[in-house]
């Protein structure tokens, strides 16, 4: 069984090397022309949450690397696909913790390649991450501190039916390839903080307070060939115009004006989140976030439209498309956008 210890301004991490599979028959599954995508986190200061904002840009950019994997071990249900997932982390990927004075956050093409040498638990975090928007399942980067001054280890949490509710009810599943089984959290937990991503993406931060440090310390985000700060560690909640196409995402506002669909802009006093209020044909009110992806966008038209046509031939009973899977999709996205994220022009 594989010992683990918790060292200060670490956390968990292995005790020994454990023996995993030599998993070359899944390299045809994985595109592995970016191996060297690998970015290194130093000693400056800038805390855990840059690191978690960092993981998640890199799902958003690059879990395509995985989608042929992620098809392979995709099971019937949720729990046996995120156990099945786990599973393969755990026996395939060695664990090794980084240095005290740098972290290496991989590409999850990156850490396959790695996968002998081994990875540490934001790296895990990013593949198992990547498998799962690949399945559009909803999940978090959970921080945890477990009393040490600082959080000290990352890994993922999944609602168990989608909504992120439930992942301070206790009604979540554990995918944490550091530990020795499925569906394991270590506890006690002094305090947590949870970094979500909807099935587009999209992503907010909760119940997080300062903490300097990196996982492994104080740290800043520096790609690892130049050196260069990544522009995802800028100290604001801004994007530009490129950067959101270079997301593979849409300005709503854009995209409604487009439709010819009337809303409204809204902000959120407490967490100054911007968005865009929408009257659907039923008169319940959707307030959408600033930025999505076009699929998304194309489900929400098609449920629009769905309302749009049947009140337009008087049809009374609208309870059952409003319950729509798609619109209910939608909503979870729209509900757990938080970050509030304005265009530079």
């Amino acid at each position: 069984m594989l010992k683990l210890a918790t060292i200060p301004d670490l956390g968990l991490v292995a005790s020994h090397k454990r023996p995993i599979q030599d998993g070359s028959q899944y390299d045809k599954l994985i595109d592995l022309a970016e191996v060297d995508g690998m970015y290194e986190l130093k000693k400056k200061n800038y805390d855990t949450t840059d690191t978690v904002k960092l993981m998640a840009d890199i799902v958003n950019k690059h879990y395509k690397q995985v989608a042929r994997l992620a098809d392979h071990l995709k099971k019937p249900t949720l729990k046996q696909s995120l156990r099945n997932l786990w599973d393969f982390a755990y026996t395939h990927i060695q664990f090794t913790e980084d240095p005290k004075t740098k972290e290496s956050v991989r590409r999850p093409a990156t850490t396959w390649a790695d996968r002998k040498e081994g990875v540490d638990c934001d790296c895990y975090g990013v593949f198992v991450g990547s498998i799962l928007k690949n399945w559009k399942v909803p999940f978090a980067f959970r921080r945890a501190d477990y009393g040490n001054g600082g959080y000290q280890h990352v890994y993922v949490v999944a609602p168990m039916n989608g909504k992120k509710g439930q992942l301070d009810n206790g009604a979540y599943y554990t995918i944490d390839p550091v530990l020795n089984a499925f569906d394991l959290e270590k506890k006690p937990i002094v305090r947590k903080s949870d970094t979500y991503l909807s099935g587009s993406g999209l992503y907010e931060l909760s119940g997080f307070g300062k903490a300097p440090g990196m996982l492994n310390g104080g740290g800043c985000c520096c790609d690892g060939k130049s050196g260069k700060q990544m522009p995802v560690f800028k100290r604001h909640r801004y994007l530009t115009r490129d950067e959101i196409k270079i997301r593979g995402l849409l300005l709503v506002s854009e995209w409604l004006e487009k439709e010819g669909i009337p809303y409204e802009k809204t902000m959120d006093e407490n967490t100054g989140t911007e968005g865009n209020m929408v009257a659907l044909p039923t008169g319940e009110p959707v307030t959408l976030p600033n930025v999505s992806d076009l699929e998304d966008l194309s489900d929400f038209k098609i449920v629009f439209n769905s309302l749009l046509q049947r009140a337009e031939t008087g049809i009374e009973s609208v309870v059952e498309p409003v319950s729509d899977r798609r619109l209910a999709k939608w909503a979870l996205i729209a509900g757990g956008v938080a970050i509030a994220v304005a265009i530079i022009t």
